[in-house]
């Protein structure tokens, strides 16, 4: 009986296609965000005059779970008396839209010169203006009434948006 060369080719394709084993998969790294930088505004408004500062590092660990800290320097002046507040948050929640470039971090006073502001619940929000033609980076400062169940994946609304004139905010996605 003569070989038939079609067969001695099925016979080692069929050999080969067995002796090839299949790469495990690849896990793909989940995106994970981060939101850091920080900027200064100054502003007027139905004659009060004020100034803020705000700084980020907030981030999401591999499991999810939101980490950082953000500052607070906001100085009003009223007509009769000028408002002073400074405060270091812990992050407790964040929140990233990437299609409008916008973050809601959340967070909780754990230090500042006044004791009666430990504990109490604010979001800063903050647009990256940089892959936006001509539009500038923005923050916010809302604060949360106490006893309220909302939180930063609700995407409340900032008060009091403002330009930044120094500074710069980025927000970004990276590979665990």
């Amino acid at each position: 009986m003569r070989n038939s060369p079609g067969l001695s080719v099925l016979a080692a394709v069929t050999v080969l296609l067995l002796s090839i084993r299949a790469a495990p998969a690849e896990a793909v790294p989940p995106q994970l965000d981060h939101v850091i930088g920080g900027g200064y505004a100054a502003f007027q408004s139905g004659g009060v005059s004020g100034e803020n500062s705000y700084w980020v590092f907030a981030r999401e660990r591999p499991n999810g779970q939101p980490t950082g800290e953000w500052y607070a320097d906001v100085v009003i002046e009223f007509p009769d008396f000028t408002w002073v507040f400074k405060a270091l948050y812990s992050v407790e929640c964040l929140e990233v839209d990437h299609v409008n470039n916008t973050a809601w971090i959340e967070g909780t006073v754990i230090d500042s010169p006044d004791p009666a502001n430990i504990g109490v619940r604010a979001f800063l929000w903050i647009r990256d203006g940089d892959d936006v033609a001509g539009v500038p980076d923005q923050h916010a400062i809302t604060p949360i009434p106490a006893g309220s169940s909302f939180d930063c994946h609700d995407r409340p609304a900032p008060d009091f948006m403002e330009s930044i004139s120094s500074g710069n905010y980025m927000i970004r996605q990276r590979r665990h």
